[in-house]
């Protein structure tokens, strides 16, 4: 019941209000959010197996919570509609400041003229489970997508049908610290800092020796990637 509302409350601020709003940041060791997904819904479709392609060491600037929820709608769509016993494989990666979540299963294709509607809200795929829900699944998803600046679809044919989602990362480099918070060059303001901090860096940013003193004030276990 609360994935259920949950879902109309999305669905009305992505048509009622400014869209899903999106806490983006960098993501440590994000497998680990998407395997508690994947090992959660595997659970409850024991018949299919779910097959993972996620390198350990992804690295994602984006809202974990988020993306976690639709790589959920995702998945749970693929195993509804996917044949049985047959297996559903996730794929994620950063390549060329991009991150792709892909999910694929083995099924009927997907009309064209479905596809081209699927991303709508209460939108179903003609099938053994077009009663359930309100088929504001793949409309969250996208609107997921795009509150992050990225885009989702479909690619369907006879072999498998391929839902994937696609966002853009930073191009500033990031480096690891201590405490597991991101920082990128070129003079960008540390997330974790405060905003009387970050006021500060700004009014000193071109005076490297305060500026080193504001960050280890602030917050000694960052520091810029230089």
């Amino acid at each position: 019941m609360s994935g259920l509302i949950n879902d109309i409350l999305d669905f009305a601020r992505g048509r009622l209000g400014g869209g899903i709003s999106a806490s983006i940041i960098p993501q440590l060791n994000f497998w680990r959010q998407l395997e508690d997904v994947i090992s959660e819904l595997q659970m409850a479709h024991p018949m299919n197996p779910i097959l993972r392609q996620i390198p350990h060491d992804l690295e994602v600037v984006c809202d974990g919570d988020r993306i976690c929820q639709a790589l959920s709608n995702l998945l749970k769509n693929a195993l509804i509609h996917g044949e049985p016993e047959q297996p559903v494989t996730i794929r994620a990666s950063v390549a060329d400041k991009k991150f792709l979540l892909q999910v694929e299963n083995f099924g009927p294709p997907i009309r064209k003229e479905t596809q081209r509607r699927i991303f709508g809200p209460f939108a179903r795929v003609p099938g053994k489970s077009s009663h359930e829900g309100l088929g504001l699944g793949l409309f969250i998803v996208a609107e997921i997508a795009k509150a992050h600046g990225g885009t989702v679809s479909v690619h369907s044919d006879e072999q498998s049908t391929i839902f994937s989602m696609e966002l853009p990362q930073p191009r500033g480099e990031y480096r690891r610290v201590p405490s597991g918070t991101f920082l990128r060059r070129k003079d960008q303001i540390p997330y974790s800092l405060s905003y009387a901090g970050k006021m500060l860096l700004r009014s000193i940013k071109d005076v490297a020796p305060e500026r080193r003193f504001c960050e280890s004030f602030f917050f000694p276990a960052l520091h810029l990637y230089q």
